[in-house]
């Protein structure tokens, strides 16, 4: 039962919002029922501009999910670079889950960097190179064969857009950043 489930959703971003999002089935519960973990991606506003879901158990469903024709818009994380006192070091890895990861990472090493997500490195825009202006960047993709392969376009998109320094970052010892993660020691 996902009701309740749905029902925190509805409470978040609304009735109207819920039943555009494309996750929602003509019967207002989840349409991709596998996938369990449900991701706001908000706009540099903190406004949710998309809902994506994540695959938890079930390895035969898409991992990651988003609606019909809404996919992402902007990077996630975006709501950060509004903040007062943004960190002069921007970092660009790949998913909301990373996201979350590499900024646990960075504030246990004293490292304050804004944190940005890109949903897969197949659907990088260069437009939002913008965030590493006037910046030192990061691109900290998964250490697989489709990250190296973008590094360099996205390290190109980043110093046309003015970043002042642009760095490949690996997670030492793991595929990506949530894994690197769980691996640290207590």
């Amino acid at each position: 039962d996902q009701s309740a489930a749905v029902e925190r959703v509805v409470k978040a971003v609304g009735m109207e919002a819920w039943s555009k999002s494309g996750l929602c089935s003509d019967s207002g519960a989840l349409k991709f029922r596998s996938n369990r973990l449900v991701i706001p991606w908000r706009n540099g506003a903190g406004q949710i501009v998309s809902l994506q879901r994540r695959v938890i158990e079930d390895h035969r469903a898409p991992k990651y999910v988003f609606p019909d024709g809404r996919g992402a818009r902007v990077p996630y994380g975006l709501e950060r670079a509004a903040l007062n006192g943004a960190p002069p070091e921007v970092a660009f890895v790949e998913g909301a889950v990373d996201v979350l990861a590499y900024r646990a990472l960075c504030r246990g090493r004293g490292r304050p960097r804004l944190v940005l997500g890109v949903p897969g490195v197949s659907n990088w825009r260069a437009a939002w190179a913008v965030y590493g202006r006037d910046r030192v960047a990061h691109v900290a993709l998964d250490a697989d064969d489709a990250g190296e392969r973008a590094v360099h376009q996205i390290a190109r998109d980043l110093y046309d857009a003015g970043a002042v320094r642009v760095l490949r970052t690996r997670p030492n010892g793991a595929k990506d950043w949530a894994e690197a993660l769980a691996k640290r020691p207590p």
